[in-house]
């Protein structure tokens, strides 16, 4: 059988488009010989996602972006749908969370699986989207915080340099050179003290130590029974005594409670003063004594 040379062209021309497909899908990652399933989210704004990025699955690369479209009209204007190898099965709940791929890798779909996993969805389904926080709006949040340390900073060296140029630092350096030379003069007071008069106290008490220790001992030796003892027996003859005076009874205890005997001394008492005092003012009542009155009766 004849070939005729047109036949041969267009066999040539499809397996040319099928071979240039096929290059341009490898060339984005899409592998047309491996099955996918596909899955779509609606976003705002695509901050930089292009077709062709890739997809993670807790770090690992599952698929890729495959169409971005969009429509204005509408607040949520992109539509991303995203290639899935087919093995893996997605659960109700999942989202897609659109975030930086490092600091110079554009914008990548991590895919985020909820704890519960049930349900799983089928090809073609919406899922929940996200947006992660990137670089640059953690910046953005670092910058005014930046130029408030900067602002305290230019404050501080504001202060700092004015303390330079004043005598702060000088008084400084002052104040420390007078406390090292307190501080050495009380070191030699300290060594002073510690080689002279620290061996005479540690003698002292030591000598102390001794006499209390003889004390102890000398305290030890006493018979403290016997001194007990005769302690007890002076309170013993001390209560008798107490117990004499309370008895009326008693001849100490009869001149101190009955009142006849302390007024009989007492009359005696007057009676003995009385005469005292009559034989002071009447002393010829009851002496007689004359020389010229003797002598008359001798001659006599």
């Amino acid at each position: 059988m004849k070939i005729n040379n047109e036949f041969k062209i267009g066999i040539a021309f499809a397996f040319a488009l099928f071979l240039l497909i096929t290059g341009l899908n490898f060339l984005k990652g899409v592998n047309i010989f491996t099955p996918s399933n596909r899955y779509y989210t609606l976003y705002d704004n695509v901050n930089g996602l292009v077709e062709s990025n890739p997809v993670y699955l807790k770090g690992y690369e599952v698929g890729q972006v495959n169409k971005i479209t969009y429509n204005f009209d509408l607040d949520t204007a992109f539509r991303v749908e995203i290639l899935i190898n087919k093995d893996v099965k997605l659960p109700q709940g999942t989202t897609m969370l659109m975030r930086d791929d490092g600091i110079m890798g554009g914008k990548v779909i991590e895919l985020i699986l909820p704890q519960k996993q049930e349900n799983f969805l089928v090809s073609g389904t919406k899922l929940d989207a996200d947006v992660a926080p990137g670089l640059m709006d953690a910046v953005g949040g670092i910058v005014p915080k930046l130029e408030n340390a900067i602002s305290q900073l230019d404050s501080t060296l504001t202060a700092v340099n004015n303390l330079v140029q004043g005598n702060g630092i000088q008084n400084i350096i002052n104040s420390l050179d007078t406390t090292t030379t307190q501080l050495k003069h009380a070191s030699t007071q300290l060594n002073y003290l510690m080689k002279k008069d620290v061996p005479t106290l540690l003698a002292n008490v030591n000598g102390v130590t001794s006499d209390l220790k003889q004390i102890t001992s000398n305290l030890k030796d006493t018979d403290f029974a016997t001194l007990i003892a005769n302690i007890n027996n002076t309170i013993s003859n001390v209560d008798n005594f107490v117990t004499a005076l309370n008895n009326p009874d008693g001849t100490i205890g009869a001149f101190i409670h009955d009142k006849t005997i302390y007024n009989q001394i007492s009359t005696t008492i007057n009676s003995a003063n009385n005469l005292v005092i009559d034989l002071k003012n009447n002393p010829k009542r009851y002496v007689h004594f004359s020389l010229w009155n003797g002598k008359e009766k001798n001659n006599q």
